[in-house]
């Protein structure tokens, strides 16, 4: 008996276009939400379903730098959550561009937007990060993403430990002598250490060796 015909998968839904600061979000959701967190927890459910997966961060990454070019939202280019995003697209620009080069000098020319929009990210949290009062997470969270941003787009060893010692001095204002985090959050001192690891780890890739100082401000921390 031949087997029954296999259904084929039903194409993916048309998106409709996304409310990027819905009134009724609270901060913590608006900032996973603006700052593609959330980007970790659909490649992880992605499965066998890895190209729709795809489809969908494409076409939410291109609606928010569409919506950015129409209208500058100030809430959205705050340090944090700017350079929580351009870790987010540094991290999975693989996975959006379906290259293996993960330094993005093969991708394909739809995909210069995406390049575009991380070189304005990098640019701009350079500036923002010699911004006298940024402090605390604010300036964590700026200079991670502004490392992973510049190493994504291929820049050199100086430039990137230059940054790696900022974020160092930065995290060091914010660690108790005891290793705790100022906030005495376990949450957030998971979050940031998370954060710092997975950082490493991209260092690692890349054949980078983070300052001593990185390194201690980690082991302070764990």
């Amino acid at each position: 008996m031949a087997p029954p015909p296999v259904a084929a998968m039903p194409p993916p839904p048309a998106l409709s276009r996304p409310d990027w600061l819905p009134d009724e979000a609270s901060d913590a959701w608006l900032v996973a939400w603006q700052g593609f967190t959330w980007m970790d927890d659909l490649r992880a459910v992605a499965g066998s379903h890895a190209s729709r997966a795809r489809a969908l961060a494409r076409a939410l990454v291109a609606e928010w730098i569409a919506a950015d070019r129409a209208a500058f939202e100030p809430y959205t280019w705050s340090p944090g959550i700017a350079g929580r995003r351009l870790a987010a697209f540094a991290l999975h620009a693989g996975f959006l561009i379906d290259a293996d080069d993960d330094t993005l000098q093969a991708a394909r020319t739809d995909d210069r937007r995406l390049m575009a929009a991380m070189r304005q990210h990098a640019d701009r949290l350079e500036r923002m990060v010699k911004w006298r009062g940024l402090d605390g997470v604010e300036r964590i969270q700026a200079l991670r993403g502004l490392w992973m941003g510049r190493a994504a787009l291929g820049a050199g060893r100086r430039k990137l430990t230059k940054i790696a010692r900022q974020l160092a001095l930065a995290l060091g204002r914010q660690i108790h002598e005891d290793g705790v985090h100022r906030s005495r959050s376990p949450a957030r001192q998971l979050e940031l250490l998370s954060d710092l690891v997975e950082l490493k780890a991209i260092a690692a890739a890349h054949h980078l060796n983070m300052p001593g100082e990185f390194d201690y401000a980690m082991s302070r921390l764990a």
